[in-house]
């Protein structure tokens, strides 16, 4: 999603059509924005949803070596990229999750 230069959504420039749109309308037409909350089990799921299939499938063509060797560079990589929010996340989530063993090792499986 494009991010607004202002979070008020009223202060917002308009595009061209909806502008005309609300000239011809003679009653006030409320913006209203939802903004959508995330969580850790959200999270988790949309991977489990979205990722994981693919993931399997890449363990099957690579092996389970060179799967590893790939995991372990893309999370790398990915760690280095992390900014303030999702740091954040990570404290807020990071303590609830402390007991949580993830030691296991998939590519042994």
């Amino acid at each position: 999603m494009k991010e607004l230069p202002t979070k008020n959504v009223a202060r917002a420039k308009k595009l061209d059509w909806w502008q005309a749109f609300k000239d011809r309308v003679s009653m006030e037409i409320r913006h209203t924005v939802e903004f959508v909350t995330t969580s850790y089990e959200r999270k988790k799921k949309w991977l489990q949803r979205q990722v994981f299939v693919t993931l399997a499938m890449f363990k099957k063509i690579m092996g389970n070596k060179g799967f590893k060797q790939y995991l372990a560079n893309e999370l790398l990589d990915a760690g280095a990229r992390l900014n303030t929010v999702h740091e954040a996340f990570i404290q807020v989530y990071g303590r609830n999750n402390a007991d949580i063993d993830f030691s296991w090792d998939v590519c042994n499986e």
